[in-house]
C-alpha cells in the first residue's frame, strides 16, 4: 500500500506514532520509511478533505489532543476536522492525561496518574458544560478522562459515526 502512494489510516495515536517515529529504527530500509511516510491518523486526513457535511453545526466541542499526536503528528487536524464538520471548537490546553500508556493502569501509578490529569486536563473538562461533546483520540486518554471527571469522552471518528446515523 505505502509503495503504492496509499495511505495507511489509524485511529489510535500511539499506533500511528510508533509507525511514523520506531518502525524506521526497528526495521531499517525503503519500505518501512515508506509504511512511517504514509502513516496517518483517520482525522488527519479527512481534516484535509473539502466539502465535509456539517453534521455538527451548532455543537460545541472540547478537545485534548494526545500526547502522540502532539509528538508526531497534526496536533490541530482534529479541531480542524470536527470545525470543517460545523462544530465550534475550544482546544483543551493541557499535557499528558496522565495515563501515558499503561503507567496509569499499574496500582503504585494510580495517585501520580491522577494527580497529572488534575493540573489542566480534569478542571478543563469538568468546566466543559455538559451539553457541549468531550473529543479525544486516545484510548488511554478517554479512560482517564471518564475515571477522572465521569464525562465520556469520544474519538473523533466515532462521533462521526454517530452523528452521522442521526444517533
Amino acid at each position: 500500500m505505502a509503495e503504492a502512494g496509499l495511505p495507511i489510516l489509524g485511529f489510535e495515536p500511539s499506533c500511528i506514532g510508533t509507525l511514523r517515529d520506531e518502525l524506521p529504527d526497528l526495521v531499517p530500509g525503503p519500505r518501512a520509511r515508506a509504511v512511517a511516510d504514509a502513516a496517518i491518523m483517520v482525522g488527519e486526513f479527512l481534516a484535509a478533505q473539502e466539502g465535509l457535511p456539517e453534521i455538527l453545526a451548532g455543537r460545541s466541542a472540547w478537545v485534548h489532543t494526545h500526547c502522540h499526536e502532539k509528538a508526531v503528528g497534526d496536533a490541530t487536524a482534529t479541531a480542524r476536522l470536527l470545525r470543517g464538520l460545523g462544530a465550534h471548537v475550544t482546544p483543551i490546553e493541557s499535557s499528558c492525561c496522565g495515563m501515558a500508556g499503561s503507567f496509569g493502569y499499574e496500582a503504585e501509578h494510580e495517585s501520580v496518574s491522577m494527580a497529572m490529569g488534575e493540573i489542566s486536563l480534569f478542571p478543563t473538562v469538568r468546566r466543559a458544560p455538559e451539553s457541549s461533546l468531550v473529543v479525544a483520540n486516545g484510548f488511554s486518554c478517554r479512560a482517564q478522562i471518564r475515571d477522572g471527571t465521569g464525562r465520556t469522552a469520544q474519538h473523533v471518528i466515532r462521533l462521526i459515526t454517530i452523528q452521522g446515523t442521526g444517533g
